[in-house]
């Protein structure tokens, strides 16, 4: 079970290298969204994984904002990113960073199965 978790790991770097779309992220939160409620219904706590959800809508926000300035809007949503995106080196925000917290809460939940399983 040790390769699984491995090959789970690895998977997630390899995925991480990779440019991720605005899409593939806004699907990775929704997919973290129902690992979490999984997580619910087994009764698991689900403290550290909402909080890794809630960083992860906020690095796809920032990327979403960071798009927005880096396609030289204007306008009243461009004034919103600037505003938002104050003080803060924005160009190095990617959605990529959604995919960081997205895959830290499937290996958690995954790690959480797998050790109820072993236990029962």
């Amino acid at each position: 079970m040790k390769k699984v978790l491995f090959c789970i790991v690895g998977i997630v770097l390899l995925f991480s290298v990779l440019a991720v779309t605005k899409e593939e992220a806004k699907l990775a939160i929704e997919n973290a969204t129902k690992d979490i409620q999984l997580m619910k219904e087994a009764n698991f706590s689900t403290n550290y994984v909402e909080d890794l959800l809630e960083l992860a809508k906020q690095a796809y926000e920032r990327a979403e904002f960071a798009d927005i300035l880096k396609h030289n809007a204007t306008g009243e949503l461009a004034k919103k990113a600037k505003e938002y995106l104050s003080g803060l080196d924005w160009r190095g925000f990617s959605y990529d960073d959604v995919i960081v917290y997205t895959n830290n809460i499937s290996y958690t939940k995954e790690r959480a199965f797998y050790l109820f399983d072993r236990i029962n």
